[in-house]
């Protein structure tokens, strides 16, 4: 009995072991799939867009302009959340929406 729970031990250590993931990050859009919950930005992006493979160039380019759009990329798992905030008008997320410049 002794011999099995020998392998059961030489088995655990023989497992290769899995990188943790870090959580969602608000970001660039690069790596994780995010949803754009700003103003349209005419010829540039629309709310609601999701990204999953990157930002398109348009959208970067716009982002240096208007370093506050990088806030308003949303990872997936927070878009209720957001979502909830920018219906209060006192909220960081709320006046970073006003503040981007749609024209």
């Amino acid at each position: 009995m002794s011999e099995a729970k020998d392998d059961v031990k030489g088995m655990a250590a023989v497992q290769p072991k899995t990188k943790k993931k870090e959580g969602p990050k608000q970001g660039d859009g690069q790596g994780q799939t995010v949803m754009y919950l700003g103003p349209t930005i005419k010829g540039v992006v629309a709310t609601g867009t999701i990204y999953s493979n990157g930002l398109p160039k348009a959208l970067e380019e716009e982002m240096k302009k208007q370093p506050l759009i990088k806030e308003l990329l949303t990872p997936v798992g927070q878009i209720a959340e957001k979502q909830k905030a920018l219906k209060d008008n006192g909220s960081a997320i709320s006046v970073m929406y006003r503040k981007i410049i749609t024209e």
